[in-house]
């Protein structure tokens, strides 16, 4: 009787450690990832990798540019980020590195490669065919959102497409065949862009180049790596890398009329003007 009840006693003991042990189990801490505002194809693939692939279903938390994140170590795509683009290689490849991501999908590789074409290999003939349409529906999906940022939901259902395309050897019929549905532009728009996000005006080169001629002040903020503002550049342009975004002054520029920051294709330019 007496060991019947030891047995009782220790089922009933073990029992309990289980139920701990299974309640604790669904108590997950939510994970979330830090990156600056922005809009280039590089971030935002680097979000949904790491959203899909690295760390599924963290979070993702946008902050204004030049500002801190709660967890260094658990941040990409801006200067200082743990994960950033570095030399010839984007933001997209050094996540698929690190995490070893290209063992667990080969499509993701050849994301790294559209990626690439995209955000470095600017210059050259793209060595992936596809990745002319990736750029160009991306710049449809900006369109697309009217002047608003992009929702979080809509670029990750567009980069699920992207991998969809990676998987196979066919060319897609259009870019437009890479847009997600456009219910996703209804999803909460606060996590692609702070709260006082400004408008950006865009000017065409037209009236900046009669600006210049007609003699009125204009600056131009060359957002480039140094080694690109050698190879050419605007005369008289300063050359500011976005990482370095801080060691701009709003008072250096009062007199001017008009300040514009370009890069090679205008994401980077983007990003440095409304910072």
């Amino acid at each position: 009787m007496q060991s019947s009840l030891k047995n009782y006693k220790s089922q009933c003991a073990l029992g309990f450690l289980l139920l701990l042990g299974l309640s604790g189990c669904g108590e997950r801490e939510q994970v979330t990832y830090y990156t600056w505002e922005g809009l280039g194809p590089d971030k935002w693939a680097s979000a949904w990798l790491i959203h899909r692939y690295a760390v599924p279903g963290t979070q993702i938390e946008v902050i204004p540019a030049g500002s801190s994140a709660p967890n260094p170590d658990r941040t990409f795509d801006f200067p200082g980020a743990k994960y950033l683009r570095v030399g010839d290689q984007t933001t997209f490849e050094q996540i698929t590195s690190s995490w070893s991501l290209d063992a667990k999908d080969p499509a993701l590789s050849r994301m790294a490669t559209i990626i690439n074409d995209i955000e470095v290999n600017f210059w050259g003939n793209t060595v992936d065919p596809v990745s002319d349409y990736v750029e160009a529906g991306f710049r449809a999906l900006q369109r697309n959102s009217q002047g608003k940022p992009v929702p979080q939901a809509c670029y990750f259902s567009f980069f699920d497409r992207v991998l969809a395309t990676a998987g196979n050897t066919q060319i897609p019929a259009s870019p437009e065949t890479l847009l997600p549905d456009e219910s996703c532009f209804s999803s909460d728009i606060e996590a692609t862009a702070s709260a006082n996000n400004q408008f950006i005006p865009q000017l065409p080169v037209k009236t900046i180049a009669e600006s210049v001629a007609s003699g009125r002040k204009v600056a131009f903020i060359d957002v480039r790596e140094p080694w690109e503002f050698r190879e050419n550049h605007i005369p008289n342009a300063v050359n500011v890398p976005l990482r370095n975004i801080d060691s701009l002054k709003p008072e250096d520029f009062a007199d001017y009329d008009y300040v514009v920051a370009y890069c090679v294709k205008d994401f980077r330019g983007f990003e440095m003007a409304k910072a």
